[in-house]
């Protein structure tokens, strides 16, 4: 029996429409937020009318997105309990950049969830196979749906974790516009965002039909954390004091005990503690509290807060078909993409010379004061120093999405088929612009006095090379005027200095993608419980990485003495490529109809050969029941072994070098070389991941509440040969407790002694994750309860319980990271949606709940702190303004209304960090 379903907001990976919910046809309109309507979704391969999906899937319209969070259906996709952790561009701080946004099902790795565009993959944005949604051209999106089982049986490699598709409104007609503004309680992070979408039919029978979308958006991003109360609060576990209960301790007001901008001597002894005034003049340093040898509570030290909280976007999204239906039974189309997005923003810091890049300065340094050379006593000092007086490190992320398809779809007797071809290329050019060039600040702080003019000149240009073009550079002082908010520096330091201390470093990257894929479903035959549904296809699929680099940063640091001049960046190249075929089948067989505690009982089954070109065949599989016990209540419940085929980056990213202080285990716990090279590269001789999924659950309908609904489902994942670096040290110490492939990484001199380790990545990890989804939600018209109230009222509960979360590597202990504020055991979303036309009100809290700072500390590291949970409230106020033949709407979303900020010592990955934020905007259909 087809039943009236409310379409929710349904978050957290259950199925929540309830025991008849049908296949939905992607090209029917979606109703408006909050509308009752009739509703068919599958999550599978399946389109077969009455089926109900074992594997729980969430469906949700755009105007439920829309009303979450305007600012576009990624962010409001990452307000969902099992897409919490989902990456967007903020508090990116890396030299490779974290634009984009990236949607990461249950916190167990974006490269473990598969996205896909009307069922058929998207090109991903890099080798790591990760696609940025924010290139889908969101405005036509008609509904999203989540798979929240393994389904690499069904849609193949990727899918360990389940699926996102996004389904677009192919068929639309018509104009929307859409514009809206937006800026954050803190009067930062201005926001612009508009769309224009445009569909036709043409021909003379209206044959064809042509679409068109095109997307602006455009934020300013939020600088650095100073700017935050939270980076003024500058919280931090830090170093305790000698003697102490614990290694570190939780601490506020957390300043840079080793460098200001200025530079503060750390060694000899003698002179530590002594900065510089902005002349040069030496100066006392006055430490605060609980001083270590990078931190201290108080005192003159700067708060290292530099990092971004959100990062400045500049995207533009195109996307064009056509299409043309020959026959009843025969359509053709193609179909193009472009999305091109900006990501630019600072490094996590100012240029700096600390620690092991620390300056050395000479006795006879050409800029000491006299007064600091006398307390030298012909010795050296070692100087730390953030450079203000120099521009800022920034990261220029650019990045091109270009995808073309073709494709024919028809029906053959009572097979539905399609065909497509899809080419797409990802273009990235990651540029590092006055990045800090170690080797040439080392020599021209070295500087001293020519004696046969006076002049000042570099060191290595008097004894060395006279026409190495160094330029002599005050370290000392030199900062009066603080790095301005754009970024630009102080410019206290001539072109020319500027041009030999800093350079520019960069990579460019581009994924290439062709996808060939047929697809059939049927119902063939009946039995005696009615048709058998059948699936059935093949694929092949090619990607490809090619990435160039500066020469530049691949000059040997003559400090560290591996590849790699500058501070950031020292990109390596890398190239490689990757095949796959595939076929696969999935069946539903009606086992039951219309028997006693037998109301419908399906079987849902698929099976998935695969061969890889790196690592040979794999298998995987799917069994399912759905099992309606009356109209009321079904039970459903799903195994599965899924995959996840090593990504290009992992097989072939280019070999980078750093030195590590290694014990030498084999020969003893206290040979220790401080100077052991580390190596990490690709491993072309990785193979998939394996994944089992077990759900069971549950949904309850009652007859006597038809609007009530209610399901309850619990999942168990287990990951085996997931793939991870596992540390050089951790290779050293299981090859000396007998581990042959790790010794086979170790790398010894010709007198036995450790020089290095390969770290590459390796099939070693396993993944244990379990937990329970839940939902609920209740729908009414105000009417019922007294005449003259008018509009109804939509109530939902969503719900997401982490019992275990456990990843076991070789020779490092397992915990239990459920209830870490890495993976809080509890997230929460509740919702109320009035709509009384011409107005509407949508409120919304999401919970995030507490958790331990780090579960996996020593009790005798760092003691173990409870932070608090956080509760956003959003609310949406929507009307509808009074046109005869046009639809049009104008509202004002409010983001975090009470602006709850997240507790000290908080990941901003898992809380919301942005505070207060406003949109204001207004739609229009014609």
């Amino acid at each position: 029996m087809r039943r009236t379903l409310l379409v929710g907001f349904l978050g957290s990976g259950s199925l929540f429409f309830l025991s008849n919910a049908h296949a939905q046809d992607a090209d029917t309109p979606a109703p408006a937020a909050g509308q009752l309507e009739e509703i068919m979704v599958t999550g599978t391969r399946i389109s077969r009318p009455e089926f109900e999906a074992p594997t729980p899937v969430t469906a949700l319209s755009q105007d439920q997105l829309q009303n979450a969070n305007p600012g576009g259906p990624a962010d409001a996709l990452r307000q969902l309990p099992i897409l919490a952790t989902s990456t967007g561009p903020r508090g990116a701080t890396g030299s490779a950049g974290n634009g984009g946004s990236f949607l990461n099902l249950r916190n167990l790795g974006a490269n473990r969830t598969l996205v896909l565009l009307d069922g058929n993959r998207f090109v991903p944005t890099s080798g790591s196979g990760t696609v940025d949604v924010s290139m889908i051209p969101m405005a036509l999106v008609q509904r999203t749906e989540i798979v929240t089982g393994g389904a690499s049986a069904a849609y193949g490699s990727d899918a360990v974790t389940g699926v996102v598709n996004f389904i677009l409104d192919r068929k639309f007609t018509g104009v929307k516009l859409a514009a809206q503004e937006g800026v954050s309680t803190f009067s930062d992070d201005e926001e612009t965002q508009y769309s224009l979408t445009y569909g036709t039919k043409f021909g003379s029978s209206d044959q064809g039909h042509f679409l068109f979308s095109g997307e602006h958006y455009k934020s300013a991003g939020i600088y650095s954390l100073l700017d935050r109360p939270q980076g003024q609060r500058s919280c931090a576990p830090i170093t305790g004091s000698p003697g102490g209960a614990t290694a570190r301790i939780f601490a506020c007001d957390v300043r840079s005990s080793q460098a200001n901008f200025t530079g503060i001597i750390s060694a000899p002894s003698a002179l530590k503690g002594t900065t510089f005034d902005n002349d040069g003049n030496p100066i006392p340093f006055h430490y605060g509290n609980t001083v270590s040898s990078t931190t201290m509570i108080g005192g003159d030290g700067i708060k290292p807060q530099f990092v971004p909280q959100q990062v400045p976007q500049n995207r533009n999204v195109l996307y064009m078909r056509g299409s043309w239906a020959f026959t009843d039974n025969f359509d053709a189309y193609v179909e193009g993409n472009y999305g091109a997005s900006n990501y630019e923003y600072q490094i996590g810091s100012y240029d700096q010379n600390l620690g092991a890049t620390a300056l050395s300065i000479m006795p006879d340094n050409a800029f000491l004061p006299a007064s600091l050379v006398a307390s030298m006593k012909g010795k050296s000092f070692t100087l730390n120093k953030y450079f203000a007086d120099l521009p800022r490190t920034w990261i220029q992320n650019l990045n091109e999405t270009r995808r073309a398809v073709a494709g024919l779809d028809g029906r053959m007797g009572k097979w539905n088929w399609d065909f497509h071809y899809e080419h797409g290329e990802n273009r990235n050019r990651t540029i590092a612009t006055n990045d800090e060039n170690l080797n040439n600040m080392t020599l021209a702080a070295d500087a001293v006095i020519n004696p046969a003019n006076g002049q000042i000149m570099c060191r290595s240009t008097r004894d060395v090379d006279p026409n190495n073009g160094c330029l002599p550079f005050n370290v000392m002082g030199n900062a009066g005027i603080a790095a301005p908010a754009d970024g630009t520096g102080a410019n206290t330091v001539t072109d020319a200095q500027l041009a030999y201390l800093t350079g520019t470093d960069w990579l460019h990257s581009r994924v290439q993608q062709d996808n060939a894929a047929l697809n059939f479903n049927g119902e063939p035959f009946s039995i005696w419980a009615g048709p058998v549904s059948i699936a059935t296809g093949a694929e092949w699929r090619k990607e490809s990485l090619y990435q160039t680099v500066a020469p530049e940063g691949l000059v040997l640091n003559t400090a560290s003495q591996v590849p790699g001049p500058f501070r950031v960046g020292n990109y390596t190249a890398s190239s490689g490529s990757i095949r796959v075929g595939e076929g696969y089948v999935e069946t539903v067989v009606p086992l039951a109809r219309n028997l006693p505690l037998l109301k419908n009982l399906d079987f849902n089954g698929a099976f998935r050969a695969t061969h890889y070109s790196t690592s040979g065949m794999a298998y995987t599989w799917k069994a399912g029941l759905s099992w309606s016990i009356t109209d009321e209540f079904r039970l459903r419940a799903t195994r599965s072994r899924d995959e996840r085929a090593p990504n290009l980056t992992e097989l072939y990213s280019g070999a980078v070098a750093g030195h590590n202080s290694l014990i030498d285990y084999v020969k003893g716990p206290t040979v220790v070389n401080s100077q052991a090279l580390a190596y990490v590269a690709g491993n072309p001789n990785l193979t998939p991941e394996k994944g089992d999924t077990t759900t069971v659950g549950f949904v309850f309908s009652p007859t006597w509440a038809s609007e009530w609904q209610t399901s309850v489902d619990y999942y168990h994942i287990n990951i085996k040969d997931a793939i991870v670096s596992v540390g050089a040290q951790t290779i050293v110490k299981q090859c000396s407790q007998g581990n042959a492939v790790d010794c086979g990484l170790i790398i010894r001199d010709p007198a036995g002694n450790l020089f290095g380790v390969n770290n590459n990545p390796q099939n070693v990890q396993s993944v244990l994750m379990s937990g329970v989804d839940f939902e609920t939600r209740y729908r009414f018209g105000l009417g019922n309860l007294a005449s003259w109230l008018g509009g109804d009222v939509t109530l939902r509960g969503i719900l997401n319980y982490v019992s275990r979360y456990e990843s076991a590597t070789l020779g490092i202990t397992t915990v239990n990271l459920a209830g870490d504020q890495s993976h809080p055991t509890t997230r929460w979303t509740a919702q109320v949606y009035y709509d009384n036309k011409p107005w509407s009100l949508f409120l919304q809290a999401r919970y995030t709940g507490w958790g331990y700072y780090d579960k996996t500390t020593a009790a005798t590291d760092l003691p173990q702190r409870v932070l608090g949970g956080q509760t956003p409230i959003d609310v949406n106020v929507a009307y509808e303004l009074p046109f005869d033949k046009t639809a049009a709407s104008i509202y004002l979303n409010v983001q975090n209304v009470f602006n709850v900020l997240p507790p000290d010592f908080a990941n901003g990955n898992n809380y919301d960090p942005i505070g207060r934020f406003y949109r204001a905007g207004f739609r229009v259909s014609l």
